[in-house]
């Protein structure tokens, strides 16, 4: 896939995990982009094959977009 949307509930390493499986598993195209949505107050994060493009709050959520560099 080219776009991927977790949306997991808060503060609970869900989508973290979601997306080192959609990289791992072959489910997302090299430069794919991932909409992934957490709680404004979470501590920052890091899912290993992707690189940060922006970040984005609405009330409670931060939107991430993350784009997929694996292959």
């Amino acid at each position: 896939f080219d776009l991927a949307f977790p949306d997991p509930p808060y503060a609970k390493g869900l989508g973290e995990t979601a997306l080192a499986k959609l990289a791992d598993g072959g489910w997302l195209s090299p430069g794919a982009i991932a909409v992934f949505e957490r709680g404004a107050s979470e501590a920052p994060f890091e899912v290993s094959g992707f690189t940060a493009l922006d970040a984005r709050d609405y009330g409670a959520a931060r939107v991430h977009f993350l784009r997929f560099e694996g292959g």
